[in-house]
């Protein structure tokens, strides 16, 4: 699966930063900027494969990133921004739902398709020191190899 243009998908992504920012003071807007790489929070493929109580997913920034763990368990991870973090990965109404818990708060990314069959990514951070979560929704469709 591949994002259709990766500059719109960072532009989705800037967007939804630059709006949990509106209402910080110029100095902490300035710290996070310095913060977001657009380009390795970017998702440009997605993988996803269930065997017995495990899901492995590959999220493909600027280099593959992968998350192997037991539904339901939390496992120690590398995020693609390299934090690290504790993840939980499990199945709720179709959809696969990602939780990394980090340091600085909270980050669900919700992989679901939809009726056309394209694959919708559904991001939500809610990070500890902003008063407004950052979401943003991008639309990957299906590539033949």
């Amino acid at each position: 699966m591949l994002v259709p243009s990766a500059q719109r998908g960072q532009a989705t992504i800037g967007a939804a930063f630059e709006r949990a920012l509106r209402d910080v003071n110029a100095f902490m807007r300035a710290m996070a900027r310095t913060r977001i790489d657009l380009d390795e929070m970017l998702v440009r493929r997605i993988s996803v494969a269930t065997r017995d109580e495990t899901i492995t997913t590959i999220l493909h920034t600027n280099r593959p990133h992968r998350f192997h763990t037991r539904r339901r368990h939390p496992a120690r991870v590398t995020t693609e921004t390299g934090d690290g973090a504790r993840l939980t990965q499990h199945f709720r109404d179709g959809a696969l739902e990602m939780v990394f818990d980090l340091d600085e708060g909270r980050r669900w990314t919700v992989l679901r398709v939809d009726e056309a069959g394209r694959l919708l990514l559904t991001t939500t951070i809610d990070p500890t020191r902003l008063d407004r979560n950052v979401r943003y929704e991008l639309t990957y469709r299906r590539v033949q190899r």
